[in-house]
């Protein structure tokens, strides 16, 4: 075997764990740039060995992996400033559809399958149970996900007129899983959620505790003597 055999054997194998190693990359960054390096030893193995149809493939696939990591990369970076402060929805757009809905929609009740999150743009919303409010710039049907059965927890009504951002729970999950500052976020807003449900119950309970002597004192009043 010549120099030259060797040095295109050789491309060959580096392609092939190239290859190896962009399919056990568990993010999508590390797994794009893998791909693009393997794409290059193959293109340059391909066109050695004259290969024609590999050196096609990966002619097609270098573009497409070039242009997924840019876009990952603009994802990346768009999520970085929104965690560092107040969240935009600016970048979340091309990820959702926009609903307008008119005031007195109930738009999911509890026990209700639940599909999206929303982020809300214009309006009040509000969950029937709790009453607590969501003001435009917060999330609201975003805590189900993490439900084993996938189950509203809350009946949610609209206020006022409502728009907001659908986003469904496959491209959140997505989003969550590729990217871990968007997950980082998402998580902050779902528990920030979660302990405002929970100081709403708690002093509903603490007022029923209250008000429990009040109503056994009163009717122990209100009974004529013996």
């Amino acid at each position: 075997m010549t120099a030259g055999e060797i040095a295109v054997t050789a491309i060959g194998y580096a392609a092939a764990i190239a290859t190896i190693m962009a399919q056990r990359m568990r993010t999508m960054i590390p797994l794009r740039v893998a791909a693009i390096v393997a794409n290059l030893l193959f293109i340059a193995f391909g066109a050695l060995a004259l290969l024609w149809n590999v050196l096609f493939l990966h002619l097609v696939l270098l573009p497409l992996n070039l242009r997924r990591l840019v876009e990952m990369r603009r994802l990346v970076a768009r999520v970085r400033d929104a965690a560092a402060g107040d969240f935009v929805a600016d970048w979340l757009r091309p990820f959702t559809r926009r609903v307008v809905l008119p005031a007195g929609t109930v738009l999911f009740r509890r026990g209700d399958a639940a599909e999206a999150a929303y982020y809300l743009l214009r309006g009040a919303f509000r969950y029937a149970e709790t009453g607590r409010v969501v003001a435009p710039g917060g999330f609201f049907g975003d805590i189900a996900i993490f439900a084993d059965d996938r189950r509203r927890t809350n009946t949610g009504i609209c206020e006022s007129e409502v728009e907001a951002l659908e986003l469904s729970y496959d491209e959140l999950t997505q989003l969550y899983l590729q990217n871990p500052r968007f997950g980082f976020y998402y998580v902050r807003q779902v528990v920030g959620n979660l302990r405002e449900h929970i100081t709403l119950l708690e002093a509903a309970r603490d007022q029923a505790l209250q008000a429990e002597p009040s109503r056994i004192w009163g009717a122990t009043d209100n009974k004529d003597p013996a």
